[in-house]
This record gives structure tokens, sequence and C-alpha cells, in this order.
């Protein structure tokens, strides 16, 4: 849902279409299906709003929850970049592209 709502605006989240028009940042910055690099965003992301935190601190750890978002991010994404060909890889990216752009 995160990077649906960054890539479509947070009213996509609220109809089965992909959402927006022509002004949406998916079609600003002509993205039309996910890369490891977003999905580890949308995930460091996803933990960073769940955490204690309230900012993002330049050395990349948080202040209350001494979470390493940035070795995190590196982290996740080396696995997809190395796994992403992988069936269950495959699988999850697949799934992601189709709740994201389904109708884009």
């Amino acid at each position: 849902q995160i990077l649906k709502a960054s890539l479509h605006g947070i009213t996509s989240l609220h109809h089965t279409s992909s959402g927006g028009g022509t002004h949406t940042n998916s079609m600003k910055w002509s993205v039309r299906q996910v890369m490891p690099g977003c999905i580890t965003w949308a995930a460091v992301l996803a933990i960073f709003l769940l955490s204690l935190d309230t900012e993002f601190s330049s050395t990349g750890i948080g202040k209350r929850s001494i979470i390493s978002y940035k070795d995190l991010f590196f982290t996740y994404k080396k696995v997809l970049v190395t796994k992403w060909k992988t069936k269950h890889i495959v699988q999850i990216v697949t799934n992601i592209n189709h709740y994201i752009f389904q109708a884009a």
C-alpha cells in the first residue's frame, strides 16, 4: 500500500483501479514495474512507521528504537537483487506489480 499510494496517490487505496491520472508519480517518473530499491524502500518505511522513531537521522539509526534503517535497507536490497530471478521472488514481484499497476 505504501508503494501504491506513493506512485498513484492516496485515493488509489480506496479504488479497485490503480487510481490517478496523468499527474501521478508513476506517470511523471515513468514507473511501470517495481524494482528491488522501491520494494526495499517501502519495507523500511513500513518498519519506520511502526517504530517509536519520529524522524530519520543522518546516521541511519533510529534514536528511540536503535533500528539501523540504513543497514536494513542495504541488506534487504542485496537479498532482493541476488535472488531477483528466483521463483518465489518472481511470484512476489508479480503480485506486487499486479496490485500496484493492475489498471495502469
